[in-house]
């Protein structure tokens, strides 16, 4: 998907416009790129009340003398297009009466059957990527009908998914935006990617600018992931989700140790062994009696340190794999069934990753046959797929790190730098990243 020449995106505009004015800033971001040279918009012909969809063009469709579909056509400012529909009308009302388990459709829900016939017939030539709705019954069933759909080429997802796929799209071209006409360099761009995850940084501590180096690495890491994710399942892709996952394990202890060593330096703790690096750590195991220390000097870090224990754990359990034992078990999983059929590069993982990760706010995915954190569970095993796993994982640790600076007793950087210096070039681009770059 993501080797294609442009990332074509039909919107269903009615689903959307109802749920845009409650979305995230990300997923409101999206349609500013709707004259991007690389994403190709089109919208279903309804009227719709948020002006960010309603720019965008939509598609006409065509009759017969009878009133049955005969081709779908779009046309734009320097090209046209004639999609021949191919279906028929009773096959359209025999799997809305399906999906929707009635005998009679109102209008809405056959159209919403009819758009999936429309993604299909628009998509028989490598044409539209993506059909992006909000429809429950639609998402819910997306699997049965990629099943039931000749090639399976359907793409049928969430706002936010069809967001992530863009963002990635754009990124392979080399294409790094604050915004869709301002352009960045690749550093840059996870530079301030970085700075507005974790404010609380700030520049000039030697300690603290390993750890933000570690998290523009990882930032990386986790976009190399998502192009594996994305390109297909294969021993290829596995092996490359496997590099870049084992590198985002070992960023992501470092960071631990950058914070640890900070607090160590900054409260001149003393403990047994404390002359000891390896015992200069967030980690329970190993880190003890720094942790007991640190507990009489800030009670309050200790605490925060003990609310983000369930990720801690995660990492060490992790690294502990990765570097010093059997390594991450690799499978590329495979299911089939009559109503679905899908693949995945998975990992094998230990089984008590599943009670950490609970603690960190993992729960079952909509519309996926995994958890929010990439857990898959099969006869008793746990699986993990990696980019669910790294993009949920850095959202929780941007949090964890931003609040862990604050309580060192930094201030929000890019906020006193708006206040100060409001015009500088940093502040600005920031400023624009922050409002509608569709990265993670």
């Amino acid at each position: 998907m993501l080797m294609k020449d442009k990332l074509c995106i039909l919107i269903d505009s009615i689903s959307i416009d109802r749920m845009l004015s409650g979305s995230s800033r990300r997923e409101q971001a999206l349609f500013r790129y709707a004259n991007s040279d690389d994403l190709d918009f089109v919208r279903t012909p309804e009227t719709v009340g948020n002006s960010l969809i309603r720019q965008i063009v939509q598609f006409r469709k065509e009759y017969t003398g009878d009133r049955s579909l005969h081709s779908i056509k779009i046309v734009k400012e320097k090209s046209s297009s004639d999609t021949y529909f191919g279906y028929k009308t009773e096959q359209i009302d025999d799997v809305g009466r399906l999906i929707y388990d009635k005998t009679e459709l109102n209008a809405e829900e056959r159209n919403s059957v009819e758009l999936i016939f429309i993604h299909a017939a628009l998509s028989r030539n490598d044409g539209l990527n993506l059909l992006v709705t909000s429809n429950e019954t639609l998402l819910k069933n997306r699997l049965w009908f990629e099943c039931h759909f000749p090639g399976g080429t359907l793409n049928i997802m969430t706002l936010n998914e069809a967001v992530e796929i863009a963002d990635l799209f754009l990124k392979i071209r080399g294409r790094y935006s604050a915004s869709c006409n301002h352009l960045l360099n690749k550093g840059y761009w996870y530079w301030l990617s970085f700075r507005t995850k974790v404010p609380f940084y700030n520049v000039g501590d030697p300690i603290l600018g390993a750890l933000a180096q570690r998290f523009v690495f990882l930032l990386m890491s986790v976009d190399e992931v998502g192009f594996q994710y994305f390109s297909g399942v294969n021993n290829d892709t596995m092996d490359n989700s496997i590099y870049h996952f084992n590198y985002f394990i070992s960023l992501t202890s470092g960071i631990f140790d950058s914070l640890a060593i900070r607090t160590y330096n900054q409260y001149k703790l003393v403990f047994k062994d404390s002359n000891n690096p390896s015992r200069i750590s967030l980690c329970n195991d190993t880190g003890k009696q720094f942790l007991k220390a640190l507990r009489e000097k800030h009670q309050a870090l200790r605490d925060h340190i003990h609310d983000y224990v369930g990720l801690i754990k995660v990492i060490y359990l992790l690294r502990d794999t990765v570097l010093h034992r059997e390594g991450l078990g690799q499978v590329c999983f495979e299911s089939r069934s009559k109503d679905a059929n899908w693949q995945a590069n998975f990992i094998r993982v230990p089984n008590e990753l599943v009670y950490y990760l609970r603690q960190c706010g993992d729960k079952k995915e909509d519309y996926e046959s995994w958890t929010k954190f990439g857990i898959y569970e099969l006869n008793g095993m746990i699986y993990l797929e990696p980019y669910k796993f790294a993009k949920s994982s850095v959202l929780v640790l941007s949090n964890f790190c931003s609040k862990y600076l604050h309580l060192l007793g930094f201030g929000d950087f890019i906020e006193e730098m708006e206040k100060n210096k409001p015009g500088d070039s940093f502040v600005q681009t920031a400023e624009v990243f922050r409002e509608d770059n569709i990265g993670l």
